[in-house]
């Protein structure tokens, strides 16, 4: 499915993991020498829980660019679902009613999503871009100057408990992504994306229904960006306008391309995404406590994801040219 492999059968995805892994390891033992707290356990555990919107988010985000599309409007959407979380129980009291609508809204999104691009034929950054900038104008329009409390127990336990020290959110992140790595490992509907992601038209020949998993997928994407609304909602307690923006939508973008996944769609491993979501956090983390300021932290930032990404380019060179010499 678009997989690169070796003559071991070690798949470029595969490779661009053990890199990954590489990055990480050279660049958690460089963060403990300049701070000995990086490594604690604590501070990881810290880093899961701040990156857990991110980490759910990603796992939308990537099925999404699997197929060869993109999401752009999931940052604002995120925002959104929180507000409309927010809006309903302060209004109604009903906690669950409220995280159902949260859910729900980000899910239809999601869908508006994949009819536009399958019934319009726009193409996915263009049809999200739109998209995007409708629920920022929504978001504007039905958020401005709200300062919602999410003050209920069934928030309190999602954003501000623990189970043995690991936090409600990055236990509902792990789950959300075993989750999906049953789905894209186990399934017709993950075969079917791979399939449309390596090659859309040899698909529709093989009787795939293209559009009606596009729509799926931007859907369950969807779903994913609700679930995120509740985490982050949960997380701050108190939800605004400005809640999320492009800060998550580029994060998670980046934890998915960084983890492997080609945005020319067909290959992507939920494994890889996850390590691309600690990478990230441990960035921030370590800019953090360097004392780095917020305003500089984006560009440091920026410098280690494009180090990671030419490292997984490399490796994609490295897997041809021993493909090429196998042949030869």
């Amino acid at each position: 499915m678009g997989v690169i492999k070796t003559k071991r059968g070690l798949s470029s995805t595969d490779m661009k993991g053990i890199m990954l892994l590489v990055i990480m390891a050279v660049f958690a033992a460089a963060a403990n020498v300049i701070n000995p707290k990086f490594l604690t356990a604590a501070n990881i555990i810290n880093i899961l829980y701040q990156y857990s919107v991110v980490g759910v988010m990603a796992v939308g985000m990537m099925m999404i660019i699997i197929t060869g599309g993109i999401d752009l409007s999931m940052g604002y959407s995120v925002a959104f679902g929180a507000v409309v979380c927010g809006t309903i129980f302060t209004n109604t009291g009903y906690v669950w009613a409220a995280i159902a609508a949260a859910i729900l809204s980000c899910t239809l999104i999601g869908f508006i999503n994949g009819m536009i691009i399958t019934r319009m034929r726009i193409a996915p950054f263009i049809a999200t871009l739109a998209t995007m900038s409708l629920t920022q104008g929504a978001l504007n329009m039905v958020g401005s100057g709200l300062r919602l409390m999410l003050n209920h127990e069934v928030f309190n336990i999602i954003g501000k408990s623990d189970v043995l020290g690991i936090s409600t959110e990055t236990i509902i992140m792990a789950v959300v992504m075993i989750i999906g790595s049953v789905v894209l490992n186990k399934t017709r509907f993950g075969a079917y994306i791979y399939a449309i992601g390596s090659d859309e038209k040899n698909a529709r020949l093989a009787g795939i229904n293209v559009d009606r998993y596009k729509v799926a997928t931007y859907t369950a994407g969807g779903l994913c960006v609700g679930l995120a609304s509740i985490l982050l909602g949960s997380k701050l307690t108190l939800v605004m306008q400005s809640s999320a923006g492009s800060a998550q939508l580029m994060d998670c973008i980046a934890a998915v391309v960084i983890g492997g996944t080609s945005m020319s769609g067909g290959s992507g491993k939920i494994s890889g995404t996850f390590l691309g979501v600690i990478l990230l956090g441990m960035i921030g983390n370590m800019l953090t406590l360097l004392k780095i300021p917020t305003v500089a932290q984006d560009f440091f930032k920026g410098l280690v994801i494009i180090l990671a990404l030419a490292l997984s380019l490399l490796s994609t060179l490295i897997q041809k040219r021993n493909i090429k010499k196998a042949e030869k």
